[in-house]
This record gives structure tokens, C-alpha cells and sequence, in this order.
């Protein structure tokens, strides 16, 4: 370990100190007040907590915004020809896979279909009606007291009526399927991304009543400078931060798009969200950490372990139960882990993860613990 290096760390730290604090102090108190009440008193220690750095490997990362937008666009459409009579959906709505989204008006398929039921009743009649007779002539004609012509009529005429009785129900069987497509229903679980039809309007087959995207079918598509491709292959999971809500999300590599960008020539990596965020829309932006390199060794610290000074990123450690600042390079996140490289830092020192926001280099600490045993931090 090299104390050497730590002490000329924090002495060029504690360096710029007296400057901030003379910026901040109100006006100095006069020598007098203090000669009266005798040399001021030491600080107690700050009580801190630390953790040992680990030693790990950790590709380096880079980031990247990219756009959310569906796989999977439907613009579904009714299957027959009527009146919108209410709309049950509304733009940005998310819907179950046979919700329902428009109704149609169907006063003439109902009258269609009480028609349809009469003419099947009659024909349904008049086949009773044939079968009667053919049995009475059936029996006759065994016994020869009736015509072979007028036995063949009455057969005939039983087998008509049944073909019609069966034209009967296929109608009545096709009114009331128009009946059911008057409510046009979503066809998967998916995002409303437009509603073009509204009540009053008229519709036909092949017109929009609502464009859905597949809830399933969510990706990112990131832009990715080609040399940086080998290291984000199909399967790899990355992490991503949805810019409108702060939310963390996570996607799965699954390929590239079939063409580059021309002026560019970077390449656009589709990540899928198996859970999409709460708050959804088509070309969301969401930022992204790549990796940009093979694994490398770094030392992780703790998240908590961080501080920033100046645009510089700097942790404390102890050292003869004295505060030292060591400054550090970010290389990477994994989880509630930062990946970190430092010619000083080395795995095994201790690093401090609460109360470093209140130190400054030399002051005296007293470590209450290590915060390894303690209950981690979201």
C-alpha cells in the first residue's frame, strides 16, 4: 500500500478546504472572544461506518439513448360495416388481450336475426309436416294401396325441406356472428397508441378503429458504434433508466436491425423489455450503459463510497484513525456496486459508506462497524 500517496492526496485536498470555508463563514470572529475563552476544544471523532474494497472484473461502460417502439403495431379494423356506438378505450390506455374497444350499432342485425328465427321455425314446420306424410305413405305403399310416383314426390319433398332448414340455420348462424363483431375486441395485451374511430362515425371493413401496440413486442433500439458490437452480443443483459419516470429497467439483447446508419455507420442494437415501464409511449427516450471493452480488474466499492468534488470522483478511506481522500476512476456499475480503478485504492482498505459526506481530509473518524453486516441500501 502506498501511504505516501494517500497523504499527498489529502493534503492537496485539505488544501482547497480554508478557500470554500472562507467563502461560506460569515465575518471572523475577533481574537479578543477567543482569548477570553481559552483555545477551543478538539472535535469529537466522526463516527463512520466502512466496508473492505473488493477486487473483481468489470467491463467498461459507455452510455447511450436510444428509442422505445413496438415490435408488433396492429391497426385493427371492424369486420363488418355499421355506426360506432361507444368507444371504450382512450389514447395511451393499456388493454388485455380481448378487452373490448369500439361498439356498433346493430338494430338491423337484430331485426335480421328475428327474421332469420321466424323463416327457420316455418321451414322447420313444413319438414315436420313432410316427414308425416311420408311415414303414413311409407306404410301404404308396402302394402301396395299407394302410387311408387307419389311416395317418391312426399320422399323428395322431406329431403328439400331439410336442405332448406339447414340454409335456415347457416343464416341464422351468420347473422348472429355479425351480431358478435359489432364489439370489436383487442387481440392481444397491448398499448392504445391511437384511436381514430370516435361515436357517430361510420365504419367498414379494413378501417382503423384503433392502433395497438403489442405489450409483448416492447424493445429499445440503441445506436452502437460497430467496433463496440462484439461486446454487447445477442443474449447479454443491459441496464437502462427511463428518462421520463427515473425508472430502471432491464433489456435483452436479441440482434441488430438489418441496416446501419449511413453518415454514421453505427449500428442499432434492439434490446427487448420483457417489463416494460409503467408510464409507455412510442419513442420514449431511454439511456443506456454499454460495455465498451473486454473485462478489466477494478476494485468495487460500495455506491454509498462515492463523492464528488469539483467534477472529481473521490473516496475516504482510514488511516491511523485519520480520514483520507483517494481519488478514483469510474469504470463501471454492477447493481448497487461501482467498479472503480485507482493507483491508490487497492482491495482490502477500508472504504467509508456513511457519514463521508461530512469528513475532510485528517479529521479524525471513528468506525462504528462494518456496514458490510448492516442492512443493505435500495
Amino acid at each position: 500500500m502506498n501511504m505516501s500517496a494517500i497523504h499527498r492526496y489529502s493534503r492537496r485536498f485539505a488544501l482547497l478546504l480554508p478557500a470554500v470555508v472562507c467563502f461560506v463563514l460569515p465575518l471572523p470572529v475577533p481574537l479578543a472572544a477567543i482569548a477570553a475563552d481559552g483555545p477551543p476544544a478538539a472535535p469529537p471523532p466522526a463516527l463512520v461506518r466502512t466496508v473492505p474494497a473488493e477486487a473483481g472484473r468489470l467491463a467498461p461502460e459507455t452510455t447511450v439513448t436510444g428509442t422505445l417502439f413496438f415490435d408488433s403495431l396492429a391497426d385493427v379494423s371492424a369486420e363488418i360495416s355499421a355506426r360506432v356506438e361507444a368507444v371504450h378505450v382512450r389514447v395511451g390506455d393499456r388493454v388485455a388481450a380481448g378487452a373490448p374497444l369500439v361498439d356498433l350499432n346493430h338494430d338491423f342485425i337484430d331485426v335480421d336475426i328475428a327474421r332469420r328465427e321466424a323463416a327457420r321455425d316455418a321451414v322447420a314446420a313444413r319438414l315436420e309436416q313432410a316427414r308425416r306424410d311420408l311415414k303414413r305413405y311409407e306404410q301404404l305403399h308396402a302394402e301396395g294401396a299407394a302410387s311408387v310416383s307419389t311416395y317418391e314426390e312426399l320422399l323428395y319433398c322431406r329431403d328439400a325441406q331439410a336442405a332448406e332448414l339447414r340454409v335456415q340455420h347457416a343464416a341464422l348462424d351468420d347473422a348472429r356472428l355479425r351480431l358478435k363483431k359489432c364489439r370489436v375486441t383487442a387481440p392481444f395485451a397491448a398499448l392504445v397508441v391511437a384511436r381514430p374511430a370516435a361515436v357517430g362515425a361510420w365504419v367498414d371493413p379494413g378501417r382503423a378503429v384503433a392502433r395497438l401496440g403489442s405489450l409483448a413486442e416492447v424493445f429499445v433500439r440503441l445506436p452502437l458504434a460497430e467496433t463496440l458490437l462484439p461486446f454487447n452480443p445477442a443474449g447479454s443483459e443491459i441496464r437502462l433508466v427511463h428518462a421520463a419516470s427515473g425508472a430502471a429497467v432491464a433489456g435483452v439483447v436479441t440482434g441488430i436491425d438489418g441496416q446501419a446508419d449511413l453518415q454514421t455507420k453505427n449500428v442499432f442494437l434492439r434490446l427487448h423489455l420483457s417489463e416494460p415501464p409503467a408510464l409507455l409511449a412510442e419513442h420514449m427516450s431511454l439511456t443506456a450503459a454499454v460495455a465498451a471493452g473486454p473485462p478489466r480488474e477494478v476494485v468495487f466499492i460500495s455506491r454509498d463510497a462515492l463523492v464528488n468534488f469539483q467534477g472529481g470522483n473521490f473516496v475516504y478511506t482510514v488511516e491511523d484513525n485519520a480520514a483520507a481522500i483517494v481519488p478514483v476512476e469510474i469504470v463501471g456499475r454492477d447493481g448497487g456496486r461501482v467498479g472503480v480503478a485507482s493507483p491508490v485504492l487497492k482491495p482490502g482498505m477500508p472504504v467509508v459508506v456513511d457519514g463521508n459526506e461530512r469528513l475532510r481530509p485528517g479529521q479524525p473518524v471513528r468506525v462504528a462497524g462494518n456496514a458490510a453486516a448492516a442492512e443493505q441500501r435500495p
